[in-house]
């Protein structure tokens, strides 16, 4: 994991930027509200911002992760 702040994304508490998962498997599912903690990178795809609850599930599920993951803590 990378400590460092993700290239071209701002601090959290700079940005406000949010968790882009879903709560719930139903499509008129409401987006996460709690705040971005890391990103994913991807193969091809925008890295994915997630908080500490969706991180593993993304990792599973998000299409295009890249193996070994690469992982960056927004501070």
């Amino acid at each position: 994991m990378n400590d460092s702040p993700a290239e071209g994304l701002e601090p959290d508490g700079a940005s406000g930027r949010q968790c882009e998962r879903f709560q719930g498997d139903a499509p008129e599912s409401e987006r996460c509200p709690a705040p971005a903690q890391f990103t994913i990178g991807r193969h091809v795809y925008f890295p994915i911002l997630v908080c500490t609850a969706h991180l593993g599930l993304a990792l599973l599920q998000a299409p295009n992760v890249l193996w070994p993951p690469e992982i960056t803590r927004l501070k």
